[in-house]
């Protein structure tokens, strides 16, 4: 039942490469595009996946506050990103820095949905 989240998972690692080869090829705009694009693919394969998941291991209830809490942190890091990449550029000289932190939370995230899908799966309470 949960091996629709298997391929999604690779979703999170994808744009965090696409991202990580963006950074690399700076002043190259083919190759900058092209590693943007394969990290755009995996950011679309990824949201969703939060979405899912959430109302498939909460409650009704649950699962309505979960998913205003991804909208909320989603209109949150959208507010946010402007001025943490500012003062990121502001104390480093670059905005690579930046890129650096939103390719860490990509794997964050990609490592909490790895275990928070493994957590849902283990039995609680198993009587025998």
């Amino acid at each position: 039942a949960h091996a629709h989240f298997q391929g999604e998972q690779r979703g999170v690692a994808i744009a965090a490469i696409g991202l990580g080869i963006t950074t690399l090829t700076q002043g190259n705009l083919g190759a900058s595009l092209a590693a943007l694009s394969l990290a755009v693919i995996g950011i679309a394969a990824a949201t969703p996946l939060f979405f899912t998941i959430t109302t498939e291991y909460l409650a009704k209830v649950g699962a309505a506050a979960g998913i205003a809490l991804i909208s909320s942190l989603g209109n949150l890091g959208a507010a946010a990103s402007p001025a943490v990449t500012g003062a990121i550029t502001a104390r480093t000289g670059s905005p690579v820095y930046s890129m650096y932190l939103v390719i860490a939370l990509y794997l964050l995230s990609g490592i909490i949905l790895l275990l928070a899908v493994r957590s849902a799966r283990t039995p609680k309470n198993v009587q025998g």
